[in-house]
Protein backbone atom coordinates (compact mmCIF):
# COMPACT_ATOMS: atom_id res chain seq x y z
CA UNK A 1 0.00 0.00 0.00
CA UNK A 2 0.92 3.22 -0.65
CA UNK A 3 -0.13 6.58 1.44
CA UNK A 4 -1.79 9.66 -0.60
CA UNK A 5 -3.24 12.60 0.08
CA UNK A 6 -6.77 11.26 0.66
CA UNK A 7 -5.96 7.59 1.94
CA UNK A 8 -3.58 4.61 0.34
CA UNK A 9 -3.59 3.09 -3.06
CA UNK A 10 -2.67 -0.56 -3.46
CA UNK A 11 0.69 -1.06 -5.26
CA UNK A 12 2.54 -4.30 -6.91
CA UNK A 13 5.10 -4.65 -4.24
CA UNK A 14 4.73 -7.97 -2.32
CA UNK A 15 4.14 -7.71 1.28
CA UNK A 16 4.67 -10.21 4.43
CA UNK A 17 4.02 -10.29 7.27
CA UNK A 18 7.00 -9.03 10.03
CA UNK A 19 6.65 -11.56 12.78
CA UNK A 20 9.56 -11.57 14.31
CA UNK A 21 9.56 -7.36 14.59
CA UNK A 22 6.28 -7.18 15.46
CA UNK A 23 6.69 -9.57 18.57
CA UNK A 24 9.91 -7.97 19.20
CA UNK A 25 7.33 -4.92 19.29
CA UNK A 26 5.15 -6.25 21.61
CA UNK A 27 7.96 -7.47 24.37
CA UNK A 28 8.75 -4.17 24.11
CA UNK A 29 5.70 -2.39 25.10
CA UNK A 30 4.99 -5.14 27.89
CA UNK A 31 8.16 -4.13 29.72
CA UNK A 32 7.36 -0.21 29.15
CA UNK A 33 4.18 -1.23 31.01
CA UNK A 34 5.95 -3.19 33.80
CA UNK A 35 8.15 -0.19 34.01
CA UNK A 36 5.17 1.68 34.69
CA UNK A 37 3.36 0.21 37.13
CA UNK A 38 6.79 -0.17 38.67
CA UNK A 39 7.77 3.42 39.33
CA UNK A 40 3.68 3.88 40.27
CA UNK A 41 4.65 1.48 43.34
CA UNK A 42 7.97 2.45 44.39
CA UNK A 43 8.94 4.29 47.23
CA UNK A 44 12.43 5.49 46.52
CA UNK A 45 13.64 8.43 44.77
CA UNK A 46 10.99 8.79 41.46
CA UNK A 47 13.65 10.84 39.57
CA UNK A 48 16.28 8.37 39.92
CA UNK A 49 14.23 5.91 38.90
CA UNK A 50 13.49 7.63 35.51
CA UNK A 51 17.23 8.29 35.51
CA UNK A 52 18.58 4.67 35.85
CA UNK A 53 15.44 3.72 33.31
CA UNK A 54 17.51 5.49 30.85
CA UNK A 55 20.75 4.86 31.73
CA UNK A 56 21.48 8.37 33.44
CA UNK A 57 24.17 9.42 35.97
CA UNK A 58 22.24 10.26 38.74
CA UNK A 59 24.09 8.46 42.10
CA UNK A 60 21.82 10.15 44.76
CA UNK A 61 18.22 11.59 45.50
CA UNK A 62 17.02 14.19 44.17
CA UNK A 63 15.79 15.33 47.04
CA UNK A 64 12.40 17.13 45.52
CA UNK A 65 10.12 14.36 44.46
CA UNK A 66 7.24 13.20 45.83
CA UNK A 67 8.68 9.94 47.49
CA UNK A 68 11.64 12.25 48.65
CA UNK A 69 9.57 14.69 49.90
CA UNK A 70 6.53 13.24 51.58
CA UNK A 71 2.83 13.43 50.92
CA UNK A 72 2.43 16.83 49.86
CA UNK A 73 -1.19 16.44 49.42
CA UNK A 74 -3.80 15.54 52.18
CA UNK A 75 -4.59 11.77 52.45
CA UNK A 76 -7.58 11.82 54.28
CA UNK A 77 -11.06 14.59 54.79
CA UNK A 78 -9.85 16.78 57.28
CA UNK A 79 -13.64 18.31 57.23
CA UNK A 80 -16.42 15.95 58.33
CA UNK A 81 -19.10 18.34 56.92
CA UNK A 82 -17.82 18.57 53.33
CA UNK A 83 -18.37 14.35 53.72
CA UNK A 84 -21.81 15.64 55.33
CA UNK A 85 -22.48 17.94 52.27
CA UNK A 86 -21.34 15.87 49.70
CA UNK A 87 -24.21 12.73 51.12
CA UNK A 88 -26.68 15.35 51.25
CA UNK A 89 -26.38 16.37 47.49
CA UNK A 90 -26.49 13.11 46.39
CA UNK A 91 -29.00 12.36 48.44
CA UNK A 92 -31.44 15.52 47.20
CA UNK A 93 -29.87 15.19 43.31
CA UNK A 94 -29.50 12.22 41.88
CA UNK A 95 -33.32 11.60 41.77
CA UNK A 96 -34.58 10.81 38.53
CA UNK A 97 -38.05 11.32 36.94
CA UNK A 98 -40.34 7.65 35.53
CA UNK A 99 -42.27 9.42 32.46
CA UNK A 100 -45.25 7.85 31.93
CA UNK A 101 -45.61 5.86 28.57
CA UNK A 102 -47.84 7.60 26.57
CA UNK A 103 -48.29 5.08 23.48
CA UNK A 104 -48.21 1.30 23.34
CA UNK A 105 -46.61 -0.77 20.96
CA UNK A 106 -48.69 -3.40 18.28
CA UNK A 107 -47.45 -6.73 17.22
CA UNK A 108 -48.03 -5.74 13.76
CA UNK A 109 -45.57 -2.72 14.36
CA UNK A 110 -48.13 0.12 14.81
CA UNK A 111 -48.86 1.76 18.19
CA UNK A 112 -52.14 2.59 20.06
CA UNK A 113 -51.78 5.41 22.49
CA UNK A 114 -53.08 4.39 26.13
CA UNK A 115 -56.01 5.75 27.71
CA UNK A 116 -55.88 8.62 30.72
CA UNK A 117 -58.27 6.21 32.37
CA UNK A 118 -55.46 3.35 32.46
CA UNK A 119 -51.93 5.30 32.27
CA UNK A 120 -49.71 5.48 35.29
CA UNK A 121 -48.59 8.85 36.31
CA UNK A 122 -44.98 10.15 35.95
CA UNK A 123 -43.12 8.76 38.44
CA UNK A 124 -40.08 8.77 40.96
CA UNK A 125 -36.85 6.95 41.48
CA UNK A 126 -34.57 8.12 44.35
CA UNK A 127 -31.39 7.41 43.11
CA UNK A 128 -29.09 6.50 40.10
CA UNK A 129 -27.84 2.48 40.38
CA UNK A 130 -24.33 2.73 41.64
CA UNK A 131 -24.05 6.45 41.94
CA UNK A 132 -22.07 7.33 45.26
CA UNK A 133 -24.06 7.65 48.13
CA UNK A 134 -27.93 6.41 48.40
CA UNK A 135 -27.18 4.55 44.71
CA UNK A 136 -24.17 2.66 45.91
CA UNK A 137 -25.88 1.61 48.84
CA UNK A 138 -29.05 0.47 46.90
CA UNK A 139 -26.38 -1.31 44.45
CA UNK A 140 -24.62 -3.17 47.09
CA UNK A 141 -27.42 -4.18 49.31
CA UNK A 142 -29.44 -5.58 46.06
CA UNK A 143 -26.53 -7.46 44.76
CA UNK A 144 -25.90 -9.10 48.39
CA UNK A 145 -29.48 -10.22 48.67
CA UNK A 146 -29.99 -8.45 51.88
CA UNK A 147 -32.69 -6.59 53.09
CA UNK A 148 -32.92 -2.44 52.13
CA UNK A 149 -31.52 -0.88 55.58
CA UNK A 150 -33.37 1.29 57.48
CA UNK A 151 -31.15 4.24 55.93
CA UNK A 152 -32.69 3.84 52.67
CA UNK A 153 -36.38 3.45 53.34
CA UNK A 154 -36.35 6.51 55.13
CA UNK A 155 -34.41 8.28 52.33
CA UNK A 156 -37.59 6.68 49.85
CA UNK A 157 -39.72 8.40 52.14
CA UNK A 158 -38.23 11.62 52.66
CA UNK A 159 -38.46 12.40 49.25
CA UNK A 160 -41.80 11.02 48.42
CA UNK A 161 -42.97 13.18 51.35
CA UNK A 162 -40.46 16.35 51.13
CA UNK A 163 -39.68 16.40 47.58
CA UNK A 164 -42.17 14.73 45.35
CA UNK A 165 -45.06 15.77 47.11
CA UNK A 166 -47.34 13.72 44.30
CA UNK A 167 -51.24 15.01 44.91
CA UNK A 168 -53.35 13.84 45.94
CA UNK A 169 -51.43 11.83 47.62
CA UNK A 170 -51.18 8.29 47.74
CA UNK A 171 -53.60 6.38 50.08
CA UNK A 172 -51.95 3.25 49.62
CA UNK A 173 -49.06 1.05 48.58
CA UNK A 174 -48.55 -2.34 46.75
CA UNK A 175 -45.63 -3.43 45.21
CA UNK A 176 -44.62 -5.13 42.08
CA UNK A 177 -44.57 -8.74 42.58
CA UNK A 178 -40.99 -10.72 42.26
CA UNK A 179 -39.99 -13.19 39.36
CA UNK A 180 -38.97 -15.62 41.63
CA UNK A 181 -40.99 -14.84 44.85
CA UNK A 182 -38.38 -13.16 46.13
CA UNK A 183 -39.89 -10.76 49.52
CA UNK A 184 -37.51 -7.73 49.36
CA UNK A 185 -39.54 -5.98 47.09
CA UNK A 186 -42.36 -6.80 49.44
CA UNK A 187 -40.37 -5.82 52.67
CA UNK A 188 -39.21 -2.35 51.01
CA UNK A 189 -43.10 -1.46 49.81
CA UNK A 190 -44.15 -2.61 53.38
CA UNK A 191 -41.89 -0.37 55.23
CA UNK A 192 -42.62 2.66 52.86
CA UNK A 193 -45.70 2.20 53.71
CA UNK A 194 -45.60 2.02 57.49
CA UNK A 195 -43.32 5.55 57.04
CA UNK A 196 -45.67 7.34 55.44
CA UNK A 197 -48.58 6.10 57.59
CA UNK A 198 -50.34 4.29 54.83
CA UNK A 199 -51.73 0.94 54.26
CA UNK A 200 -49.96 -1.94 52.64
CA UNK A 201 -51.43 -4.09 50.21
CA UNK A 202 -50.76 -7.08 48.49
CA UNK A 203 -52.90 -5.80 45.44
CA UNK A 204 -51.25 -7.54 42.48
CA UNK A 205 -49.98 -11.11 41.32
CA UNK A 206 -47.62 -12.57 39.08
CA UNK A 207 -49.34 -15.17 36.87
CA UNK A 208 -46.99 -15.65 34.54
CA UNK A 209 -43.17 -16.69 34.21
CA UNK A 210 -40.86 -13.59 32.87
CA UNK A 211 -37.26 -13.58 31.71
CA UNK A 212 -35.42 -10.51 33.22
CA UNK A 213 -35.93 -7.53 31.62
CA UNK A 214 -32.22 -6.38 32.03
CA UNK A 215 -31.83 -9.09 29.58
CA UNK A 216 -33.44 -8.47 26.75
CA UNK A 217 -32.34 -6.55 24.04
CA UNK A 218 -34.74 -4.01 23.45
CA UNK A 219 -37.92 -1.78 24.55
CA UNK A 220 -40.14 -4.15 22.10
CA UNK A 221 -38.70 -7.14 23.66
CA UNK A 222 -39.57 -5.84 27.00
CA UNK A 223 -42.88 -4.52 26.58
CA UNK A 224 -44.34 -8.23 25.33
CA UNK A 225 -42.29 -9.88 27.65
CA UNK A 226 -44.54 -8.90 30.88
CA UNK A 227 -47.39 -8.41 28.96
CA UNK A 228 -50.69 -10.16 30.45
CA UNK A 229 -47.61 -11.13 33.38
CA UNK A 230 -50.20 -9.44 36.81
CA UNK A 231 -53.46 -9.68 38.09
CA UNK A 232 -55.17 -7.70 40.66
CA UNK A 233 -56.06 -9.24 43.86
CA UNK A 234 -58.87 -8.59 46.49
CA UNK A 235 -57.15 -5.83 48.12
CA UNK A 236 -56.96 -3.20 44.80
CA UNK A 237 -58.04 0.01 46.25
CA UNK A 238 -59.87 2.57 44.53
CA UNK A 239 -57.68 5.24 45.97
CA UNK A 240 -54.43 7.16 44.54
CA UNK A 241 -51.79 4.32 45.07
CA UNK A 242 -47.69 4.42 45.33
CA UNK A 243 -46.78 1.26 43.12
CA UNK A 244 -43.22 0.35 44.49
CA UNK A 245 -40.35 -1.86 42.84
CA UNK A 246 -36.44 -2.38 43.68
CA UNK A 247 -34.98 -0.63 40.19
CA UNK A 248 -36.27 0.66 36.76
CA UNK A 249 -34.94 0.27 33.06
CA UNK A 250 -37.28 0.25 30.12
CA UNK A 251 -40.61 1.46 32.39
CA UNK A 252 -42.78 -1.62 30.83
CA UNK A 253 -43.19 -3.51 34.17
CA UNK A 254 -44.01 -0.53 36.25
CA UNK A 255 -46.25 0.69 32.76
CA UNK A 256 -48.17 -3.18 32.41
CA UNK A 257 -48.60 -3.54 36.41
CA UNK A 258 -49.94 -0.05 36.78
CA UNK A 259 -52.19 -0.66 33.49
CA UNK A 260 -53.36 -3.73 35.31
CA UNK A 261 -53.74 -1.87 38.65
CA UNK A 262 -56.62 0.90 36.17
CA UNK A 263 -58.18 -1.87 34.68
CA UNK A 264 -58.56 -3.58 38.15
CA UNK A 265 -60.47 -0.75 40.00
CA UNK A 266 -57.59 1.29 41.35
CA UNK A 267 -57.33 5.24 41.72
CA UNK A 268 -54.36 7.08 39.85
CA UNK A 269 -50.73 5.07 40.04
CA UNK A 270 -47.20 6.47 41.22
CA UNK A 271 -44.87 4.43 39.92
CA UNK A 272 -41.43 4.66 42.41
CA UNK A 273 -38.36 2.49 42.21
CA UNK A 274 -35.38 3.38 44.51
CA UNK A 275 -33.01 3.54 41.42
CA UNK A 276 -32.75 3.87 37.98
CA UNK A 277 -31.02 1.09 35.79
CA UNK A 278 -29.85 2.55 32.45
CA UNK A 279 -31.70 5.06 30.51
CA UNK A 280 -34.96 4.35 28.44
Amino acid sequence: MLRVEDGFERTSKDWQYDHDRFESITEQRWRELAQIQEFVKTESCLAAFIDDVLDGTMTTSCGQCANCTGPFLPSSVRDEALVDEAVEHYRDASWQVISARYYMPEPDGGRSKIADTRKTEDGRTLTVYGDPGLGELVREQRSNGEAYSQEVVDAAVEHIQAVWEPTPAPAWVTAVPSRNDDEHVTDLAQRIAAGLGVPYEPALRKVKSTDSQHELANSYQKRWNVEDAFEVTAGVRSDPVLLVDETVNSRWTLTEAGLTLRDGGSGIVYPFALAERGKW
